[in-house]
C-alpha cells in the first residue's frame, strides 16, 4: 500500500506568519526563508528607487536589495500576526525606509 501525503494549501499570508513566528523564536534559517519568500516585495521597492540612485555611481540594485532585506528583518522582529495585517503590508514601511536611507548621499 502506498501512503499518500495530503498537503494543506496555505496562503502566502499564513506562510509568512508561520515563518515570522519561527524568526521570533530564534530560528536563524527562518530569516533566510523569509527573505526568499518576499524577495519580489523587496525587489519592487528597490526598483522604484533605482532611478534616484542612477546618478550615484557607488550604489546599484544589489545594494538597494540588501537594504530592503535588512528592513524586512527589522519588520520580522516587530511583526505581530494577531493584529490582522499581512506581513507584506506591515513590512512595506520598514523596507521602504531602509531603501530610502540607503539612497541618501553620503
Amino acid at each position: 500500500m502506498i501512503a499518500i501525503k495530503i498537503h494543506k494549501h496555505t496562503s502566502r499570508q499564513e506562510t509568512n506568519a508561520a515563518i515570522v513566528e519561527r524568526v521570533q523564536a530564534g530560528d536563524a534559517d527562518a530569516l533566510q526563508d523569509l527573505c526568499e519568500t518576499n524577495k519580489r516585495l523587496v525587489g519592487y521597492f528597490a526598483n522604484r528607487y533605482l532611478s534616484y540612485v542612477e546618478q550615484r555611481k557607488d550604489l546599484d540594485f544589489d545594494d538597494l536589495m540588501q537594504a530592503g532585506c535588512l528592513g524586512m528583518c527589522l519588520a520580522a522582529a516587530k511583526y505581530d500576526p494577531g493584529r490582522g495585517a499581512s506581513f507584506a503590508t506591515f513590512a512595506a514601511d520598514y523596507i521602504r525606509g531602509c531603501v530610502k536611507t540607503q539612497q541618501k548621499p553620503l
